[in-house]
């Protein structure tokens, strides 16, 4: 049974692929902590990874009694299984985060990422909405649409969670996410990613609160949202209702030499 979430705060920065073994006619019921939309399994694996509670899912392939297509349930734990030829489950892959980023070149023919726009722009190709996309530092994924009116490229961006609010099946329009966390080349800066400082505490602008249960998630957490640059996890024993955690943002100009005597940094590596 989960504990209490130990207090995460993220103060405003994965590469291998994505890999762990997903359990195809399975479903995990109960115990969702959030239900997202996202295109494939592997994707809500990823999804669950990056989600400071889960520790698994179940993807549904085809429309059930409640939900449709595309449904990611996040879980914050396993207490039974069941046969579901719809399902696809699986776990976290947070055990296995020292190289992790979050890369999925992947994308999607006919698939549709409905809301979450904030810029429309007209490129002559989906290859070409990709890379407005991956240029864009808020762009999360992006969706291509080859109307009759003349080719439409959707950036997006979702605050909460990196997926969109809705997936339809849609002719003529292609998405995917954005390529920015996949560069691995002379062109990327990988800053000091992946370090953790025990008994250091950093002090920055808080942007939200939230609850996380390992230091592990906690940084996830922080690559996860493109204001958090670091973090600090306390794991000082409050009561329940003292718990807090947060995202906090400095500028890059301020932190660049925090990373060799604080707590954490984010995981992300970001094109130049």
């Amino acid at each position: 049974m989960w504990t209490a979430a130990i207090p995460c705060l993220l103060l405003a920065f994965l590469s291998r692929t994505i890999s762990g073994d997903l359990l195809p006619n399975v479903a995990f019921p109960g115990n969702d902590v959030e239900r997202i939309s996202v295109p494939d399994p592997e994707y809500c694996q990823l999804a669950c990874t990056f989600h400071p509670l889960c520790t698994a899912f179940t993807f549904l392939s085809k429309n059930n009694t409640h939900d449709p297509r595309f449904t990611c349930y996040l879980k914050t734990n396993v207490t039974n299984k069941s046969s579901s030829p719809i399902s696809t489950s699986g776990f976290t892959l947070a055990k296995n985060a020292t190289n992790l980023r979050r890369c999925y070149p992947k994308t999607f023919t006919d698939v549709n990422f409905l809301g979450n726009d904030y810029l429309t722009l007209a490129e002559d190709n989906m290859a070409s909405c990709q890379d407005a996309c991956a240029r864009s530092p808020y762009c999360q994924f992006f969706s291509y649409n080859k109307s009759t009116n003349g080719p439409q490229c959707f950036l997006k961006f979702n605050f909460t969670i990196v997926s969109p609010s809705a997936i339809h099946l849609q002719l003529g329009v292609e998405s995917g996410f954005s390529q920015r966390d996949c560069c691995t080349g002379d062109g990327c800066h990988q800053g000091c990613a992946g370090v953790l400082i025990p008994d250091m505490n950093l002090e920055g602008t808080l942007i939200t609160e939230f609850q996380a249960s390992d230091v592990v998630k906690c940084q996830l957490a922080c690559t996860e949202n493109p204001h958090c640059h670091f973090f600090t996890f306390s794991t000082n024993n409050w009561s329940v209702n003292n718990f807090s955690a947060g995202l906090i943002r400095d500028q890059r100009s301020s932190v660049q030499n925090v990373c060799s005597q604080r707590l954490g940094w984010h995981l992300l590596t970001v094109a130049q």
